[in-house]
């Protein structure tokens, strides 16, 4: 049997959404038969999670699984799913924001957790099958940052859109969303729909000064909260 092989965690990267730049022409990769598209420039691909976004193609928004005439999009991932096949022809986003990413500085550690949940999704007058039925659904998304805070530096965490630190303290009281990205290894990672929760700063006498900020899930418009991708 094959060792396992264990990947160190100083591999891991962590990016976070920055400022929204309007689609204008963005060019789409057609990746499935003329029904599946992704963004072509990696860059652009973290759509914004609530704005209204449109396509060169003739079919509507619908926020779940297309049908004829129809598409849907997955913001985390940058794709766009039609329900009726679009020809040979170049398709593109007309509207819409991408999302910057960039590489958070002076992060240490992250966690984050999934919880799903079963539901119970019994019904009345069952015609047939079991009188009692469960359904499971996703409960919470949750997680933390470690960093070591800079209060001396001008841009903390290298986000456009953030002219002085402290960056997190600032969103604690709006409803800012942010995209995380969670780069795990050569082959996956994991990006997620977050919201401030907690910010804590701390010192020792013997130690940096660190900042510890916990966050949780959020939906986007499609009611996704996150998505995996491979990096194959």
């Amino acid at each position: 049997m094959a060792a396992a092989v264990v990947t160190p965690g100083h591999h891991a990267c962590l990016y976070i959404s920055g400022a929204g730049t309007d689609y204008a022409a963005e060019a789409l990769t057609d990746v499935t038969a003329n029904t599946f598209y992704r963004v072509t420039a990696a860059a652009h691909r973290v759509m914004h999670p609530t704005i209204a976004v449109t396509t060169s193609s003739a079919d509507t928004y619908v926020p779940y699984t297309p049908t004829a005439n129809k598409f849907t999009v997955n913001r985390l991932a940058g794709t766009v799913t039609f329900g009726t096949d679009q020809g040979a022809g170049a398709v593109t986003m007309t509207g819409g924001k991408w999302l910057e990413m960039q590489p958070m500085l002076y992060a240490k550690d992250f966690s984050i957790g999934v919880k799903p949940k079963l539901v119970d999704t019994t019904v009345m007058n069952c015609a047939a099958g079991p009188y009692v039925s469960n359904g499971q659904v996703l409960r919470e998304l949750t997680g933390s940052i470690g960093t070591f805070f800079t209060p001396d530096s001008a841009a903390t965490f290298a986000v456009a859109t953030v002219p002085y630190p402290p960056y997190f303290l600032d969103h604690l009281t709006d409803d800012t969303v942010f995209a995380l990205r969670f780069y795990m290894t050569a082959h996956w990672e994991m990006l997620a729909w977050v919201k401030v929760d907690t910010e804590k700063i701390a010192l020792a006498v013997d130690n940096m000064e660190e900042e510890t900020v916990s966050f949780q899930g959020c939906a986007d418009l499609e009611g996704r909260v996150c998505t995996k991708i491979s990096t194959a």
